[in-house]
């Protein structure tokens, strides 16, 4: 086994330069995708300490592609992959393949504050947040394209 901070283990995924990404780079899974790799990771920036953290971005989703996965920062700079994620906080989403090969997200995720950007896009859509009181739902989300 070897361990983060081990001299062998590789970052593949540092923290981005703007405000929305240079605090949090969480890696919530994997998934492979013909020759490369999709990686996908809770992002935030100053502020964002844990999923209910209020400024903008914080623990939004991201996916990054890359063809060579174990390379320094190799998803952090990888190509964005547009799967048309929901902009609201989350925790241990993951992509799920169902019997017809359709390809959904499901995870855990936290009612979107109010700040111009968790807002945008949420899961559950804005209506759920607006008739129901909860401060988080599970949920199952269909990716774009599938």
């Amino acid at each position: 086994m070897v361990r983060p901070f081990d001299p062998l283990s590789t970052e593949v995924w540092t923290l981005g330069r703007d405000k929305m990404s240079n605090q949090i780079a969480n890696l919530m899974g994997f998934w492979v995708d013909g020759d490369s790799i999709i990686a996908f990771a809770a992002l935030g920036g100053r502020g964002c300490n844990d999923p209910l953290g209020k400024v903008r971005g914080c623990y939004r989703l991201a996916a990054k592609r890359s063809s060579a996965p174990l390379g320094q920062n190799t998803f952090g700079g990888g190509d964005d992959v547009d799967l048309g994620l929901p902009t609201n906080p989350q925790e241990y989403a993951a992509l799920v393949v169902d019997p017809q090969g359709r390809r959904w997200l499901m995870g855990h995720f936290i009612r979107p504050p109010s700040n111009g950007f968790a807002d945008r896009i949420p899961a559950p859509p804005a209506a759920y947040w607006r008739t129901n009181k909860r401060q988080s739902a599970l949920v199952l989300v269909p990716i774009k394209g599938s």
